[in-house]
């Protein structure tokens, strides 16, 4: 229990030993349909191959798989979000106050950051995911920000808010139990992104803040199907163990409707679709995800190969360097 408690508040190792067995189409489909031991109810024993695989997925499903391909949990869990998506049932989170007072400030133009840290102070836990964001081996930054102030300033105001609804979006996986890794992973994924995103965005022709809010919410839909698991066990009366597989599949069949509604519930014009960016955007995650299971293969279209190097090269994942997870 102790190892998921101080994961869950300080981040996990970030050690990353080598890409998975196998890849795209080459991963099993079988579900699992006992307890994972990698991936156990106190998020013990977290594996490397175990996040290589889901990242690789992520980046890259592979053919289509049938329902009648897939074991009893992954049956269970993706007919589970294809009903949830078809009949308009599945849940859109309602945003956190400090989100929607945010987006509020924004829109009234220029108001001065001691509103926005006012409005954060009332949220003593988005005040610390702020904070530990700003503090995180993928910002860089040298000296760690002394008060919730600089780290708004560090951030961005745009790129907060973006932050508040990754936060939020987590903390919901995370009391699902069997998720708790993939949703990290993603947290993770998010923060780079972010990072990565704002160095390129003059070779993107994207405003930095955009460019930063773009990569945190870029896992909006993965975050909200992770989080349909417990409304998909609740109507199968047992617990589920769906697979990488299964929720690569999901992602693949739901990831676009879900990211619609999420764009209209909230009201974001960022999660819109805008297809040209969309695909440079993949294409730089794909840079970022091979970089860190250490294969080749990074290039993306109009953007400069030494900005795009230098830019994986700050968001590298040294052992031992602590995530800013929550």
């Amino acid at each position: 229990m102790w190892n998921w408690v101080r994961r869950l508040l300080f981040g996990r190792p970030r050690e990353v030993q080598g890409a998975r067995a196998g890849h795209g189409g080459e991963a099993p489909c079988a579900g699992r349909d006992g307890p994972n031991e990698k991936r156990d109810a106190a998020g013990a024993g977290w594996d490397a191959a175990e996040e290589g695989e889901f990242l690789t997925l992520l980046d890259d499903p592979g053919d289509a798989v049938a329902l009648d391909d897939l074991g009893p949990d992954d049956r269970l869990f993706l007919s589970g979000v294809l009903r949830l998506v078809r009949e308009r049932k599945l849940e859109i989170p309602v945003l956190p106050q400090a989100a929607i007072e945010v987006s509020r400030l924004l829109a009234q133009g220029d108001p001065p950051i001691g509103r926005y840290v006012e409005v954060l102070e009332k949220d003593p836990g988005l005040s610390v995911e702020v904070l530990r964001t700003a503090n995180s081996a993928f910002y860089g930054f040298r000296r760690p920000a002394k008060g919730l102030r600089e780290a708004v300033v560090r951030l961005g105001l745009h790129p907060v808010r973006g932050l508040l609804v990754m936060a939020h979006l987590r903390s919901r996986v995370l009391r699902g139990g069997p998720f708790q890794e993939q949703a990290g992973w993603l947290n993770d994924l998010s923060l780079a992104l972010a990072r990565v995103f704002r160095t390129l965005a003059p070779d993107l022709g994207m405003d930095p803040d955009e460019a930063s809010t773009r990569g945190l919410l870029f896992h909006v839909e993965h975050f909200v199907i992770l989080g349909a698991l417990g409304a998909i066990q609740t109507a199968a009366r047992r617990p589920l163990n769906p697979s990488n597989r299964a929720l690569a599949e999901a992602f693949r069949r739901c990831g676009t409707t879900v990211r619609e509604l999420a764009a209209a519930a909230w009201k974001l014009p960022v999660l819109r679709p805008d297809p040209d960016l969309d695909l440079r955007l993949r294409a730089v995650r794909r840079a970022v995800v091979r970089s860190w299971l250490g294969q080749p293969g990074g290039e993306v279209p109009g953007v400069d190969p030494a900005r795009l190097s230098e830019a994986l090269a700050r968001t590298a994942r040294p052992a031992g360097a602590e995530a800013a997870t929550g």
